[in-house]
Order: C-alpha cells, then sequence, then structure tokens
C-alpha cells in the first residue's frame, strides 16, 4: 500500500475483503479525510515472454519485467489519476453552482 499527501492511497495485490481494513489503518493516521472515496480496480500482470515491454488496456497493464520501478510508476500514475478525477467532480460541482447564481 501507498498512501500519497493528496489523498491517495493505491493498494497492490489486496483482495476486495480486505481493502476496509487497510483503509481503516489510513484512516486512523490520516487528517482532513475528503468527503466522499472514489475507487478504480486496475490489473498489472507480468509475461516474461512478452514480445514488446508492455501492452495494456483500460483496466490493466501487461508488463514484461514487473520490477520495483513499474510498480512506482504505476501506483503514482493511478494515485494521480483518482485524485484528479475527485477534483475535477469537485470543479464541476461549484461551475454548476455558480451557473444557477445567474
Amino acid at each position: 500500500m501507498v498512501v500519497y499527501q493528496y489523498g491517495s492511497a493505491v493498494l497492490f495485490n489486496v483482495e476486495d475483503h480486505e481493502v476496509k481494513d487497510y483503509l481503516q489503518l489510513v484512516k486512523r493516521h490520516a487528517s482532513g479525510l475528503l468527503r466522499e472515496m472514489r475507487k478504480d480496480d486496475y490489473a498489472i500482470k507480468e509475461k516474461p515472454l512478452l514480445v514488446e515491454d508492455m501492452q495494456g488496456g483500460p483496466d490493466y497493464i501487461v508488463l514484461k519485467p514487473l520490477d520495483t520501478d513499474g510498480i512506482r510508476i504505476i501506483g503514482s500514475v493511478l494515485g494521480q489519476s483518482i485524485a484528479l478525477d475527485y477534483f475535477v467532480s469537485q470543479v464541476d460541482g461549484l461551475v454548476e453552482e455558480f451557473a444557477g447564481i445567474k
């Protein structure tokens, strides 16, 4: 599990029924929790015989070499992506609110 200061937590190799326990651990040590939680599932697989270095789709990636650098990069991108989704929804809500004022 990696927890980023901008509000994202990325969990690797965790079963669905274990997620709640990990997030409770984060909540115990966090400050300023966000009002809503967003979740995304993304699969990372290793295939050493893959011709290319990587291959992917909208919810998965297959890497030829799965190493700590790849995991760190993917975790960072996923954490930023989910945080960006949250803040985009907040901006959309504010725009709707201000549009109603006119």
